[in-house]
């Protein structure tokens, strides 16, 4: 799924993150897992990957 793509991206650039990985199962897609809620604060479409990075001054923006 695309969602680890971000995850393997990062440690490619080796670059510093933290955070938890949280996937949508792709066999649950059928069951509309990527509409739940923990998604839709992300992203309101429920597309994923979906990421928020939040700044060193606590502010967040959803990618």
């Amino acid at each position: 799924p695309s969602g680890i793509k971000v995850y393997i991206l990062l440690e490619e650039l080796g670059l510093e993150y933290k955070g938890t990985l949280k996937q949508v199962d792709p066999t649950k897609m059928i069951d509309n897992e990527q509409k739940e809620s923990w998604v839709l604060e992300i992203n309101p479409n429920g597309r994923i990957p979906a990421i928020t990075d939040t700044f060193t001054d606590g502010r967040e923006m959803r990618v």
